[in-house]
């Protein structure tokens, strides 16, 4: 069983994960600065690549931020919440350049799971979710995960 609350933060890691494209959409190229600075690693494969950059990354905390205190959490939780995500997104886009892969290449699981993991384990704890509500929460997570899984598939 999905809660409400499993919905909510389900909502805060959709704010996460989409502000970047947001930002790029409302600003364009203006402070898009990768946040590896264009480096480029051993095979000369950039560290994160192009796509990762500081201003998604504030958009991430400030649209989470935001997303957050309008349903009720703290700003601060929001903010929190933001930045835990990043850290998976960032994992994920190292991993994708360390497999040859360019920016923005969809890779089912390696997408989804480090970007919201964190996220959502602490968000839980800080809310005292109840074993039964994260149990609820992860089945969700699991279930949308599938349904991507399905409608890539049709």
């Amino acid at each position: 069983m999905v809660t409400v609350l499993g919905i909510k933060l389900l909502l805060l890691l959709f704010a996460a994960n989409s502000a970047q494209i947001i930002a790029l959409h409302l600003l364009g190229s203006r402070g898009s600065r990768p946040v590896d600075g264009g480096k480029l690693m051993t095979g000369g494969h950039p560290i994160f690549g192009s796509s990762k950059t500081w201003r998604g990354i504030l958009a991430a905390l400030l649209l989470t931020g935001v997303t957050a205190w309008l349903m009720g959490f703290s700003l601060s939780f929001g903010l929190l919440f933001g930045l835990c995500s990043m850290p998976g997104d960032l994992l994920s886009s190292f991993t994708k350049r360390r497999l040859g892969k360019p920016p923005n290449t969809q890779v089912l699981m390696l997408d989804q799971l480090p970007e919201s993991l964190l996220s959502l384990i602490i968000g839980s704890f800080m809310l005292g979710c109840c074993y039964q509500c994260r149990r609820g929460f992860y089945v969700g997570r699991a279930a949308s995960i599938t349904g991507i899984v399905q409608i890539g598939a049709s």
